[in-house]
């Protein structure tokens, strides 16, 4: 059954690359961008690695030469590459010049300052991001980085599915059975909470603190990071966790205290927001009016889709693209024609 589904999904990509390469050279590309294009696009991603590292999480880790490429491809393209207020200048007067790209990173891992930012500074390129105080100040159950460190360790990993009587046994002795237990285990806790990371920390032994502090900024650190000019802190909230599953009011303390906290913690004026994990199931409208009266500018989700003019009257609610690590992915995330391909809406907020 795995080797039919991995099968049929390695079938699947090699179908839309296909169809993106004739779609490419037959005109249906200016078509469908023209439609789906819209005035720029937000990128998102979080970890950057040296080039060679292995990576576990292709959608969550890029190395330092990809980013590097993409940032060249995307002047090469004649898109200009701006910050978050100038985006929203734009979108509130109603500007475009041309076509734009914003570039954010989420959580705030040390990375982001040591292998990142040379990149960005490279291009002098200027980019934003989204710290967690969670992260920075130890407080956060790193369970993500935790699955991280247990699944590189170990040959196979035992855990009990929800409901099931008898534990399975997940492989993880090639790279890719690690990258496929890796997924069926972060799938778990997202799906039931981070309670079966803790259980597996505890008997496999790994300690997701010492994990958190290998892996993320510090305080002064993420004041190194703020210091230089090219960067813009936004807030990520506190705990990290779905604003959408709490009460009103500890949502809504979570993304202004939040904004508060790095305020004083790194002297800066946090203007913009992104959502923990962004998507339908995580915020909504009630969150976009928790962060409008925070006295944020903008506040972005992971709902996938390219900036419109009409972006301007939902400023709290933007969608987002991950960064594209392939030039098939490049071309399809900045023309927006990935929403095509995936038969998504052209225009999202919600």
């Amino acid at each position: 059954m795995n080797v039919y589904r991995r099968f049929k999904q390695s079938a699947s990509r090699f179908v839309k690359s296909a169809l993106s390469e004739a779609a490419a050279s037959s005109g249906i590309y200016r078509i469908a961008a023209n439609k789906y294009g819209g005035v720029g696009v937000i990128l998102t991603l979080h970890r950057v690695a040296t080039p060679g590292a292995p990576i576990l999480y292709p959608g969550y880790l890029i190395h330092a030469d990809v980013l590097d490429w993409i940032l060249g491809a995307t002047r090469r393209m004649g898109w200009e590459i701006i910050d978050l207020d100038q985006m929203t200048r734009r979108l509130e007067q109603n500007d475009y010049p041309g076509r734009f790209a914003c570039f954010t990173i989420d959580d705030g891992y040390l990375d982001n300052l040591q292998v990142a930012l040379p990149v960005f500074r490279k291009h002098r390129a200027p980019f934003a991001v989204y710290l967690c105080t969670g992260l920075l100040d130890r407080s956060v159950f790193y369970w993500w980085g935790g699955l991280d460190q247990l699944v590189r360790t170990n040959v196979h990993v035992e855990y009990l599915p929800p409901g099931a009587s008898t534990p399975r046994v997940l492989p993880a002795r090639t790279w890719e059975e690690k990258r496929r237990t890796y997924d069926t285990l972060d799938r778990l806790c997202h799906e039931a909470g981070p309670g079966p990371a803790q259980e597996l920390f505890t008997r496999y032994g790994i300690d997701a603190r010492a994990v958190l502090d290998r892996d993320a900024m510090t305080i002064d650190q993420a004041k190194d990071l703020a210091a230089d000019p090219l960067v813009t802190i936004g807030a990520h909230c506190i705990t990290h966790e779905r604003l959408s599953h709490m009460a009103d009011a500890d949502s809504s303390r979570e993304i202004r205290d939040g904004k508060q906290t790095l305020e004083r913690w790194l002297g800066v004026d946090v203007r913009h927001l992104a959502y923990p994990f962004g998507g339908p199931s995580a915020c909504g409208q009630r969150e976009a009016t928790f962060a409008a009266e925070a006295g944020y500018r903008t506040a972005v989700t992971t709902r996938r889709g390219n900036i419109f003019p009409e972006h301007h009257c939902h400023l709290h609610l933007l969608p987002r693209r991950t960064v594209p690590t392939s030039r098939t992915a490049f071309r399809n995330t900045m023309s927006g024609v990935e929403s095509f391909f995936r038969r998504e809406p052209v225009f999202r907020t919600a």
